[in-house]
């Protein structure tokens, strides 16, 4: 969101950037956000194994 502020309204209208920057910082920040959620991550996860069974010693 933009904002000016003046003493009338062309004064803050002049304060705001021009229409095509508006348009590029708005469409760069929906490609970041799109990219995020499209984009694979990775997150390294510790996990333990189990190499061999212990026996039950309520089994026989």
């Amino acid at each position: 969101m933009f904002t000016g502020e003046g003493d009338s309204c062309p004064a803050a209208l002049r304060q705001l950037p021009a229409p095509a920057e508006c348009i590029q910082h708005a469409a760069r920040l929906a490609g970041d956000a799109y990219a995020r959620r499209i984009a694979p991550s990775y997150v390294d996860l510790q996990r333990t194994y189990f190499t061999s069974a212990r026996k039950d010693v309520l089994v026989k």
